[in-house]
């Protein structure tokens, strides 16, 4: 696959098998054509280890019951009683709050990096900063990480309409694990929104980020342009 050799998380949850991304937590159905996982090689729990002998092994072919000895050939025996190995895991997992302020500060320092950024991808153009819109993409982006039933309350809905009848938009919201601040502007820089040559181009930029516990960071980012219609 393209992430190279990986190891992905099995479940067996309500009759199916569910893979699991452990680096994003992404989870895909074993008949997920869109699963990047590309083949299935060897399963392994903490007693044993075994490896996929089937002809097939992506996974929407692989028979994941690795009782089946014409399917799986485990490494040790049934009756094996080796030393015990110590897990390098620790027995308890400690989770602690994340700041609260010390994600504002970096939300805030993600909004005027980027802004600052676009206006310097825009050399010979003016960027100017539509503040109706992006006080509705910050009130959308929340909704967004905790995936509300709607995606927009009648609220919104009722200030986008406003805005369109005004305006061509153009945009996406984009989902990131915090790693950088460069990883963001990266992201941001090859949607290519920031590229319009139109002179009379607003743009509306909004930066959420969702907290969870050991400083896991959820970023979100909105970046849209606004054209004036004719």
């Amino acid at each position: 696959m393209l992430e190279g050799h990986v190891a992905y998380v099995l479940t067996h949850e309500t009759d199916e098998y569910l893979l699991w991304n452990p680096l994003t937590g992404q989870c895909y159905k074993q008949f997920d054509s869109f699963c990047p996982l590309q083949s299935v090689d060897c399963l392994f729990d903490d007693g044993n280890v075994w490896f996929n002998i089937q002809q097939n092994n992506t996974p929407m072919a692989v028979y994941f019951d690795y009782s089946k000895e014409s399917f799986w050939k485990q490494l040790f025996p049934r009756n094996f009683q080796g030393a015990q190995t110590q897990s390098i895991q620790p027995e308890e997992i400690i989770y602690s709050d994340t700041n609260k302020s010390m994600v504002d500060d970096l939300k805030n320092r993600i909004e005027r990096t980027l802004k600052c950024k676009i206006m310097e991808w825009r050399p010979k153009q003016p960027t100017r900063w539509n503040r109706q819109c992006t006080c509705i993409l910050r009130q959308i982006l929340p909704q967004l990480e905790l995936d509300a039933g709607s995606f927009v309350s009648s609220e919104e809905e009722s200030e986008f309409e406003r805005l369109l009848q005004f305006y061509w938009i153009a945009g996406f919201a984009m989902q990131m694990p915090y790693t950088d601040v460069q990883s963001v502007i990266d992201a941001v820089y090859q949607t290519g929104i920031h590229a319009s040559e139109f002179p009379q181009t607003e743009f509306s930029l909004a930066v959420y980020i969702h907290p969870y516990p050991n400083n896991v960071l959820s970023v979100w980012v909105y970046l849209a342009s606004l054209t004036r219609k004719q």
